[in-house]
C-alpha cells in the first residue's frame, strides 16, 4: 500500500480497473446471451450441441447442471478442454485486448474471441466474461477496495467516477492533504 503512493500509482491504474470493472467507465454491449452467441459461433458449437445449450440456457439446470445460474462457470466448462493450457498474456495485454473489444463492431466480435480462444486459459476466459459483464464475483466491494488504497480514493472516485483520476490522486503526494480536497471540488 505505501509504494502506491509513490509515482507508481499511475501504473496500479490498469490493474484496479480489471479488479473493479463495475467501476470502470465505458460499456461492452454485450450480455450473457450475446456472448454466448459469439462463443458458439467462435469455437464453432453445433448449435443445438450439449455445450452451445449450456451457453445459451446457463440459467436452466437441464442444460447448466452445476453450473446453473452462473454463466462464467458454464463458459469455463465449455472451454475447459478447448482453450490453450497455458497463456503468457500480461496485465497491459489484458487491457489492450479489452480495449479493442469496446470498439469493435459486432460483427467483428467473433474473431476476437477466436483470439481469446487462441490466447487465454479457459480460467482467463472465465474471468474475461466476468469483467465484460462487470462482476468479477470475488467477493470484494469497491468501497473497501478503494479505501485500502488510499484515505480518500473512495471520496475522489465518489466526485468524478473516474478510476484514473483517483490512480492520478495517489501518484500526487500534495493530493493528499486539505488542499486536493479543495481541488477535487474545484474539478467537478
Amino acid at each position: 500500500r505505501d509504494k502506491l503512493t509513490s509515482k507508481g500509482a499511475k501504473q496500479f491504474y490498469p490493474l484496479l480497473r480489471l479488479l473493479l470493472p463495475a467501476l470502470e467507465l465505458g460499456v461492452y454491449g454485450l450480455k450473457e446471451t450475446k456472448i454466448a452467441d459469439l462463443y458458439i459461433k467462435a469455437i464453432p458449437l453445433p448449435v443445438n450441441s450439449r455445450h452451445a445449450l449450456k451457453l445459451k440456457h446457463f440459467k436452466k439446470p437441464q442444460y447448466a447442471h452445476a453450473q446453473c445460474g452462473n454463466f462464467s462457470e458454464c463458459v469455463y466448462a465449455v472451454l475447459e478442454h478447448r482453450a490453450i493450457r497455458q497463456s503468457t498474456k500480461s496485465i497491459g495485454d489484458v487491457n489492450r485486448d479489452l480495449d479493442e473489444l469496446k470498439s469493435l463492431k459486432m460483427e467483428q466480435r467473433v474473431q476476437w474471441f477466436q483470439h481469446a480462444m487462441q490466447s487465454y486459459t479457459a480460467l482467463e476466459q472465465k474471468y474475461l466474461v466476468r469483467i465484460i459483464l462487470k462482476d468479477l464475483q470475488i467477493g470484494v466491494r469497491h468501497e473497501s477496495c478503494l479505501k485500502w488504497i488510499h484515505a480518500r480514493a473512495l471520496d475522489k472516485y465518489n466526485m468524478t467516477s473516474s478510476l484514473l483520476k483517483v490512480c492520478e490522486m495517489i501518484a500526487d503526494p500534495a493530493s493528499s492533504g486539505a488542499a486536493a480536497a479543495d481541488a477535487a471540488k474545484i474539478e467537478i
